[in-house]
């Protein structure tokens, strides 16, 4: 499955979170990276609304990289 699809079928406010948290970013560093305000980071997971096709995309990156980098510590 795509994480793109995935995102959208069933990402979760707290799942944001949970992946900038894990990247050791703030609200406000995550924002930068993904071109978006800080305010729309903490409506994303606060569950206020849902992020853009666009953001969704950059997300699903994200989870990827994490994803990977994951996969690579496991023993």
């Amino acid at each position: 499955m795509s994480y793109d699809i995935w995102y959208s079928a069933g990402m979760k406010a707290e799942e944001t979170k949970q992946w900038r948290e894990s990247l050791g970013l703030t609200k406000s560093a995550f924002a930068r990276m993904l071109g978006v305000t800080y305010q729309t980071v903490r409506r994303w997971e606060a569950g206020e609304v849902q992020p853009s096709p666009i953001a969704q995309h950059l997300l699903a990156e994200v989870k990827a990289g994490l994803d990977k980098q994951r996969e690579n510590k496991a023993p």
